[in-house]
């Protein structure tokens, strides 16, 4: 049995006034936490576009782009967070 990748998360910040932006070390969350925190950006009204696509090797995964604009944080225009979520892994809940 293939070994199942976690869901790989990756947070881009765009600061206020400042023409560069920080993209923050890419990290592994569950299935869960990744669900949670996308159905917790959709309640607040935050805008969640899901795309189905590949990875390098072939397998199906979906990202989901979570898209914070200002008024969520202090000296922060935007805040995008990239959630790559292996379809195998949606497919076992």
């Amino acid at each position: 049995m293939k070994q199942r990748r976690p869901v790989q998360l990756t947070s881009l910040v765009h600061y206020a006034g400042r023409d560069d932006h920080t993209t923050y070390r890419t990290e592994a969350v569950s299935v869960d936490v990744a669900r949670q925190c996308i159905r917790r950006a959709r309640v607040h009204g935050v805008p969640v576009t899901i795309y189905p696509t590949t990875d390098r090797t072939g397998d199906a995964v979906q990202l989901a782009h979570v898209r914070f604009g200002p008024g969520h944080w202090s000296d922060v225009d935007a805040v995008s967070d990239i959630y790559e979520i292996p379809v195998a892994a949606l497919l076992d809940l």
